[in-house]
């Protein structure tokens, strides 16, 4: 079984990445959207977070506070767009990834005597 972004949640990606077309002034809260879009959606794209780090990594190095800057103009940067280049591929958003195996814990209550008293699964 695999777990997909929904079309909606793709689109909404892909109306937010044409905004930051190289050398173009975005304002910084634009950037914080994108990156909580991008974040909510790496949970189910292939290595998402991984694929995240390089935008986070950039955004951080600017230095900017949410609150304080949130309207600042930001130039779009080579390395911004670069950090970008994996999140612009429709195919990498629509891949999925495998749900893996539920958890589960089995607990063991014993009494004083330390004879067996239930077996109990958790999920």
């Amino acid at each position: 079984m695999k777990v997909y972004l929904s079309p909606r949640r793709v689109d909404d990606i892909f109306h937010l990445l044409p905004i930051f077309s190289l050398g173009k002034m975005v304002p910084y809260i634009q950037f914080l959207r994108l990156l909580g879009g991008l974040t909510a959606a790496s949970a189910v794209v292939p290595l998402g977070l991984l694929s995240l780090r390089p935008m986070q990594m950039w955004l951080n190095s600017l230095h900017l506070d949410a609150k304080w800057h949130r309207h600042r103009k930001v130039r779009v940067s080579q390395r911004c767009r670069h950090s970008l280049l994996s999140w612009r591929d429709r195919a990498y958003l629509l891949m999925g990834v495998p749900m893996g195996a539920i958890p589960s814990r089995r607990e063991t209550v014993t009494n004083k005597d330390r004879s067996r008293f239930s077996t109990a699964e958790f999920y």
